[in-house]
């Protein structure tokens, strides 16, 4: 299961009543922030999961309404006595800034880890994959992929048939052959077939693309930039590298995305909702992220569903 929480939806700036766009993921006992603008720290705290158990950042690219927060959550994780190591990833160029950024919090309780990805790159957190692909944006951009492989089912009652000792089930059931006895068990035997993982995608900060649309195939949730409700606005759209509902909507639909939430709004476009029919047309989901939002993604049924 991963919980995911919208902690702001606003672009460029924050306003009186929205902070910027960024995304908080909690997967077991470990949570990662997704673009740290400034001032992430407070709607954090106001979302009640905690700060401490933050163990990696991933930043979208080097605009500041995605990044100028970092000294503050290094501070607040410092003060919530954190000391095993955080990790910060980003597009070409993340070391640099992170290291400038840290002149003004040097000091900390624990080690900062820093990595550069270049296009299609790959990482683990934890038992998910994180892959990248770049967007289409004024500024090298990453669109993150986040997927959660499902071992298949134990087949418990075949594994006792069979001899095995009840202390060995658990390799076999993470795929590792075991020997006992004298006797050696194939994992492959005792389990089901394969079973659908968990999958979500975060896009901002870029234009609809053919490389996009491949990368976040099929996913079960998508969280995308829609910077602009009007229609009107859609040759600003164009020229600034951003998105309007109607194309946020289409990209999803043709990404065949099995939900849809919409961030990242222009700080002119105050009231979004106004712009709802422009998203629900090509898209029916389609849902405009709300400060506090929590969605929650469970694996399906073993009928898939």
């Amino acid at each position: 299961m991963i919980d995911l929480a919208i902690l702001g939806t606003g672009a460029m700036m924050p306003t009186a009543d929205r902070w910027l766009s960024s995304v908080l993921v909690r997967l077991g006992s470990e949570q990662m922030l997704f673009d740290a603008g400034e001032g992430v720290q407070i709607p954090w705290r106001g979302q009640g999961w905690g700060i401490k158990p933050l163990s990696l950042i991933c930043l979208s690219h080097h605009h500041a309404d995605h990044v100028t927060g970092i000294p503050g959550v290094l501070y607040a994780l410092a003060n919530a006595g954190r000391t095993e190591p955080l990790t910060i990833l980003g597009p070409r160029g993340t070391r640099d800034l992170v290291s400038g950024l840290r002149e003004s919090a040097r000091a900390l309780p624990f080690d900062v880890i820093v990595g550069d990805l270049h296009n299609g790159a790959v990482w683990h957190w934890q038992d998910m994959r994180i892959s990248v692909v770049l967007g289409d944006h004024r500024i090298p951009v990453l669109l993150y992929r986040f997927d959660l492989a499902r071992h298949p089912a134990f087949l418990a009652e075949k594994a006792q048939a069979a001899g095995v000792p009840r202390e060995d089930w658990k390799l076999l059931s993470r795929g590792i052959d075991v020997t006992a006895n004298g006797q050696r068990f194939a994992a492959d035997q005792f389990v089901g077939p394969a079973r659908r993982g968990i999958s979500f995608g975060i896009a901002t900060d870029t234009r609809p693309t053919d490389t996009a649309l491949a990368h976040f195939r099929d996913v079960d949730l998508l969280i995308t930039e829609a910077t602009y409700g009007d229609d009107a606005d859609s040759q600003n759209a164009l020229n600034n590298k951003h998105m309007t509902f109607r194309e946020a909507a289409h990209f999803a639909s043709e990404v065949g995305a099995k939900q849809l939430v919409v961030t990242h709004f222009s700080p002119k476009m105050t009231e979004p909702e106004l712009y709802l029919a422009n998203g629900t047309g090509p898209y029916p989901g389609f849902t405009i992220a709300t400060p506090g939002m929590e969605v929650t993604l469970s694996y399906p049924d073993d009928s898939g569903n």
